[in-house]
């Protein structure tokens, strides 16, 4: 007898191995099937990527570059004859915002300059009630790099000032104007004649105030 349930047991056993090898032949032949989804994935997600880096190789730079000029060529006097870019990449001269016959307040800046935010976070406070007083015109010239283009757009639009904010793309206000801009921000005020009769560098609290009267003087 116990040579037959150990005869019987060992059959049992090797049913149930067969069974497990069975099975797992089973799960292993349904393998493929998964293998080839996760290719078909991966083949998507390239296809993907290939369009994408296909798509920014052949967008245009946002880095306009520059026309250098030596200074010979430049107008050394107001209103200049400079060419400035918005934060839209639309492109003037200066020849046409600022030779308008009215006091002109010219703000030049950096963005990575702390002083040049706090002036103009402390100008923003006061802009509207200075325009409802005075009739006068304030432009910003931010004098960055040019790589660092996307950098003026994103704050200027991000900050939304009030008034108009361009930048020298091709860095010609530093050849041109007094010290060539060293230590910023510096404001320059002209009167309704483009004659200056006001300079000053960096900036204090309560700088701001000292400017607008001057407008306010010259606008008389």
């Amino acid at each position: 007898m116990s040579f037959i349930c150990a005869l019987t047991i060992s059959l049992v056993a090797c049913n149930n191995s067969a069974t497990s090898i069975s099975t797992a032949k089973g799960s292993t032949k349904a393998m493929p099937a998964v293998k080839s989804s996760v290719n078909a994935t991966a083949v998507a997600a390239n296809t993907t990527a290939k369009t994408k880096s296909s798509k920014i190789a052949s967008a245009p730079s946002t880095i306009e570059k520059p026309v250098k000029r030596s200074v010979d060529e430049m107008e050394m006097n107001f209103p200049y004859d400079v060419t400035v870019m918005d934060a839209e990449g639309n492109k003037v001269n200066t020849r046409d915002i600022l030779n308008n016959g009215k006091p002109t307040a010219i703000l030049f800046w950096l963005t990575t300059c702390g002083p040049c935010k706090m002036k103009f976070a402390a100008i923003d406070k006061k802009y509207a009630q200075w325009k409802e007083e005075t009739d006068f015109d304030m432009v910003a010239i931010s004098v960055d790099w040019p790589k660092n283009t996307q950098r003026f757009r994103d704050m200027v639009t991000e900050k939304d000032w009030p008034w108009p904010v361009y930048h020298d793309f091709g860095m010609e206000f530093k050849k041109i104007m007094p010290g060539n801009l060293n230590g910023l921000p510096q404001e320059f005020l002209f009167d309704k004649n483009g004659e200056l009769v006001y300079h000053k560098k960096r900036y204090s609290m309560g700088a701001e105030d000292i400017l607008y009267n001057k407008i306010k003087d010259l606008a008389e």
